[in-house]
């Protein structure tokens, strides 16, 4: 039997704040915002449930990793934000994976856009482990003055990766998750470490 979780204790104001503080990490990479706890599904955390429930909606497809296409992950996720959940990474406007398996992926087949509609990207929520050792990285870009060091849970590799998936004025952007927190990374902002 499937165990659903409350969602939004009030649905619109928590949705609309939820999508002020997204659109504000957007703004600002590399700066955590803190966001309403909400209740987790499963393996999801606070953050991310709070990010799908104001994102996703019936017009917007949703790819999980294979580990996380559970019947009560699924039957939440389309029931509080109406979005259909696909396991074609092809057709998705959103994928979330967790860091691990973010980086243990063979295949990341999700649209960067096009010359003409960049913007028609998928993004990709990453969660972040809570305790994890830290490294430095300095970002540049739209968004912050002059650079912004940030230490994060992210290891040379996932860097490596997000630079296959940017092709200017085309790219996947991020948002990293911990506890009720996000952090936006857009494939706009350049990355030094």
């Amino acid at each position: 039997m499937t165990a659903f979780i409350k969602g939004f204790s009030a649905p619109i104001h928590d949705s609309q704040q939820t999508f002020r503080q997204a659109l504000l990490a957007m703004s600002e990479p590399g700066k955590w915002q803190t966001i309403a706890p909400i209740e987790p599904i499963e393996m999801l955390n606070s953050a991310t449930v709070s990010l799908t429930l104001s994102l996703l909606d019936a017009d917007t497809t949703l790819w999980l990793q294979d580990d996380w296409q559970t019947a009560d992950v699924t039957a939440n996720l389309t029931f509080h934000a109406g979005c259909k959940v696909t396991s074609d990474q092809t057709i998705a406007d959103f994928g979330i994976y967790d860091l691990e398996g973010f980086l243990a992926a063979e295949s990341l087949e999700f649209s960067q856009g096009d010359d003409r509609y960049p913007d028609q990207s998928a993004t990709l929520i990453i969660q972040l482990p809570e305790r994890a050792e830290t490294f430095r990285s300095c970002w540049q870009g739209p968004g912050i003055r002059d650079e912004r060091i940030c230490e994060l849970p992210i290891p040379a590799a996932f860097w490596q990766k997000r630079a296959d998936l940017i092709t200017f004025p085309c790219g996947i952007d991020f948002i990293f998750t911990q506890g009720n927190q996000i952090l936006a990374l857009p494939r706009t902002t350049k990355i030094f470490r």
